[in-house]
């Protein structure tokens, strides 16, 4: 077992394989045997376990950390006004560093504190909030205070620690709060070798603060950034291997009428590759923890296998198929999951044999399953790539690239040429005419598949990665404003109720945060109020809209978000709004006050209404599996897209030993710009466009029929969004309920596809299209009749070639179930700005590069 947990602060492979080569990691054996037999001393677990916190800092915290260099001081102010609780320890270099912010205000103490430190009783859950606690600070998630201590001081570096648990935090990262160096001092003290010992005293002692870590933090970053670029390569030719390796096989009996399919399998079986290298990586997987899985079904043995063969340059056959087997098998594990082997079921889909029966008719062999495998498992000097370093988000901007390109077969030997700077296939009769420099492993023979754009070329563009800064800065500034408006609307409820502020003072921050377009009409009935109980109920009215409930829990508020991108690609953008709003959600689980406006409000107070939240495993990844099964929705013209968003959005919100989320009511494939409103379908396009006179329309008999089946359809909705997802079992009567949704809806959405095509040139009479409605109460055997006609197959051609997409048919929930808002639809919507239509003539200067 490794010394040391890593969880995304730094890479694995800079600690394991670079580390101890530094001259860094060469400290005096001295010291470190000095300070492992003086913590060895003072070690007594079955007394430190029954201590309190204040006893632990007192009989062990603060002399490990006195043994490992620091000068602390216990329990330092926090700058004036912010939050009452304070951390436990300000680290400092020098007593001299102490004596100085100790005669500084509040607001300069820590200028010179190199760490901050937050201690917890032994046992304390370091990742989730308890209820039980005597202390109401106490009940807070310890993860979340370190990162608040760390933005609230400014300090770069934090500890917390149980006393047998030693964590790091670095400032900008610990807001996610699952990102940290982690040790066990009781397995090093009580197991550990010396040189174990040497990952806690490197990296904990007060010399490694800032500049030690800073180079290890950086390394880390540098080696993200390198083998994330050559991981674009790597993806291309594992993508190459896996066409070519499909239609190589002599069995499967493919052609070049079946690129698409190969293509598109061929991405999923490269996602599924990708799930397992990062479950394994994350710990998701039992790597380690079950020998089993370990040394005969993981893919970590497999891809150790296919190395040591192709490093010794042992043939390997393309016409056996033992790697295809073996990989088959480990997905249906993943699927269905296997309890000997201590796999939980990840059956979101993408390991669903049902969906992805290309998968289960065709094969590999072993030679092209070699070549994938190690171009995603390892970098040209043959390191294993940390898949645990990588962003998700950098992960699926890589595999987003492969989106662009379409599988072909040469007709006569090519080669990937620069010409006018862009890389293009030419002939390699012509390159070597043009005197080209031509890589005999780069030339694509007779016969053979090759990946290139819609343009020709053999590399994307990539315009479709959106810097991570950009990302933020927009989530933050879309999501924020209505998570603060969340948030005052709950402290102008706790006022109403408790009678904390003058109710005409309330109405007019009501009044003026609304601005009410009838707001006129609205002073004039308040005037008209008599009594604080009657005008109580009407202002809270207000800020509950028609259907008042009057309830305030600021979790639910958050998660009836609800948050778009209509161009998902993989998931950028969703990824950071799920990040975003699971944050929101811990800060009221452990009892933060909300926002500038409640920093009075008491933080019991704060707990009260939401203190029946308790979930058991990790906060942030409950928080991260209920914004995503409830608060995120995404459109994609590709369905490749739509799955890779999926694929991103599970990564970020995975549990250990709980299923993936059900997405598939919430990542839909369509054209968001083509589709049809409900409240137009009561007539005829041509109509509509030729602005016919036809009298006032009432309700259209489409409308009608679908408002006599819109509460199934919303019954399945909130039971699919408010059941829990802890169980295969929860999981698969949530896919029930959606297919039951899907057969519901496909009359409407064959109604409204008709509709639609009319502007894409199918020609339907009023008098038709008003049978065609007629129909809608038909049997089933009638509808089936009815489909077959011509216009209707037409319909359905278009439907495919243009994906129609039909909001209210997609999202009900969104666009028929609120009724407090006067225009329902998606309270955010987010995405990549429209980077091509800046222009150097609006700028004055070149903007080509930031397109």
């Amino acid at each position: 077992m490794k010394p040391h947990i890593n969880k995304g602060l730094f890479s694995n492979y800079y600690l394991d394989e670079l580390l101890p080569q530094e001259e860094d990691f060469n400290i005096p054996s001295s010291r470190v045997e000095s300070a492992f037999e003086e913590t060895k001393r003072i070690w007594d677990k079955t007394y430190l376990s029954s201590l309190s916190e204040p006893q632990l800092r007192k009989h062990f915290l603060d002399k490990v950390f006195e043994t490992l260099g620091w000068t602390i001081d216990v329990e330092p102010p926090t700058p004036s006004g912010e939050w009452s609780k304070h951390p436990d320890y300000a680290l400092f270099h020098t007593r001299e560093d102490l004596k100085i912010v100790q005669k500084a205000t509040r607001e300069d103490y820590f200028n010179k504190a190199l760490c901050i430190g937050e201690a917890k009783r032994w046992g304390r859950p370091l990742d989730r909030k308890l209820k039980g606690e005597k202390d109401p600070f106490e009940v807070q998630n310890p993860s979340l205070q370190i990162s608040r201590y760390l933005w609230l001081t400014g300090v770069k570096w934090g500890i917390l620690t149980d006393g047998r648990y030693w964590r790091i935090f670095e400032r900008e990262t610990a807001k996610r709060l699952d990102i940290f160096y982690e040790i066990d001092l009781e397995d090093l003290i009580e197991n550990g070798s010396i040189e174990d010992f040497k990952y806690f005293y490197l990296f904990f002692r007060r010399d490694a603060f800032p500049d030690f870590l800073e180079k290890v933090y950086k390394a880390s970053v540098d080696y993200a950034e390198a083998v994330g670029e050559e991981l674009k390569e790597n993806v291309y030719k594992a993508l190459k291997s896996l066409t070519q390796g499909f239609l190589s096989t002599p069995a499967n009996k493919l052609k070049d009428t079946h690129l698409k399919e190969i293509h598109d399998n061929s991405l999923i079986l490269l996602y599924r590759l990708l799930f397992i290298l990062y479950a394994e990586y994350r710990g998701l997987l039992p790597i380690g923890e079950n020998r089993l899985y370990t040394e005969s079904y993981s893919l970590d043995s497999l891809k150790k296998g296919i190395a040591g063969r192709l490093d010794k340059g042992e043939p390997i056959a393309t016409s056996t198929y033992g790697y295809w087997n073996k990989l088959k098998e480990l997905f249906e594990i993943i699927n269905i999951g296997n309890s000997e082997l201590g796999v939980p079921p990840y059956n979101g889909g993408l390991f669903d044999p049902e969906k992805y029966d290309f998968l289960e008719k065709f094969r590999i062999g072993n030679l092209y399953i070699a070549k994938a495998v190690d171009l995603l498992s390892r970098s040209s000097d043959r390191a294993y790539i940390d898949y645990g370093s990588l962003e998700i988000r950098h992960l699926g901007s890589i595999y987003e690239g492969l989106l662009e390109y379409k599988l072909k077969i040469a007709d006569k030997d090519i080669v990937p040429v620069k010409e006018k700077g862009k890389e293009v296939f030419i002939p390699v009769e012509e390159a070597a005419k043009k005197k080209k420099k031509v890589k005999e492993e780069e030339i694509v023979r007779d016969g053979e598949v090759y990946l290139v754009t819609d343009k020709g070329e053999r590399k994307a563009t990539g315009s479709y990665y959106t810097p991570d800064y950009i990302v933020k800065y927009i989530i933050e500034n879309t999501l924020g404003p209505l998570v603060g408006r969340i948030y005052r609307e709950i402290e102008w409820a706790q006022e109403i109720k408790n009678n904390k502020r003058n109710l005409n003072e309330i109405f007019e921050k009501i009044i003026n945060e609304n601005g009410e377009e009838d707001k006129e009409n609205i002073i004039r009935l308040w005037e008209l109020t008599r009594g604080n109980q009657e005008r109580r109920d009407f202002l809270l009215n207000m800020l509950d809209g028609a259907q008042p409930s009057h309830g305030y829990d600021p979790i639910e508020r958050i998660l009836q978000l609800k948050v778009l991108d209509p161009a998902m690609g993989s998931g950028h953008f969703l990824v950071e709004a799920t990040d975003f709003l699971a944050r929101e959600l811990l800060r009221i689980l452990s009892g933060e006050p909300l926002g500038r406006s409640t920093k009075e409000m008491e933080i019991k107070e704060a707990q009260e209404p939401y203190g029946k939240k308790e979930p058991e495993e990790e906060d942030i990844r409950w928080a991260r599996r209920e914004v995503v099964e409830r608060c995120i929705f995404g459109v994609d013209l590709n369905p490749l897209a739509v799955e890779l968003g999926k694929l991103s959005l599970w990564l970020y919100t995975v549990s250990k030993n709980r299923p993936l989320n059900f997405l598939d009511h919430h990542l839909r494939c369509g054209n968001s710009l083509i589709g049809a409103n409900i409240t137009d379908l009561a007539k005829s396009p041509e109509l509509k466009k030729k602005k016919a006179k036809m009298g006032p329309v009432q309700i259209g008999l489409f409308e009608s029929v679908f408002r006599e089946k819109i509460s199934i359809l919303l019954k399945s909705f909130e039971l699919i969004e408010t059941q829990p997802s802890d169980t295969v079992e929860q999981i698969r009567e949530k896919e029930r309920l959606y297919q039951e949704f899907r057969r519901i809806v496909s009359r409407f959405q064959d109604v409204a596809d008709v509709w639609t095509s009319i502007y894409f040139g199918n020609v339907v009479d009023f008098g038709t299209y008003q049978r065609l409605q007629g129909e809608l109460r038909s049997s089933d055997e009638e509808w089936k009749r009815l489909s077959q006609e011509l216009l209707f197959k037409k319909a359905k051609d278009i439907a495919k070639e243009k994906n129609f997409f039909h909001w209210n048919l997609e999202f009900p929930e969104v666009f028929e179930r609120d009724q407090r808002k006067e225009k329902p639809g998606f309270d955010a919507v987010v995405g990549n700005p429209p980077y091509d239509v800046i222009s150097e003539k609006e700028q004055e200067r070149e903007v080509e590069g930031e397109k």
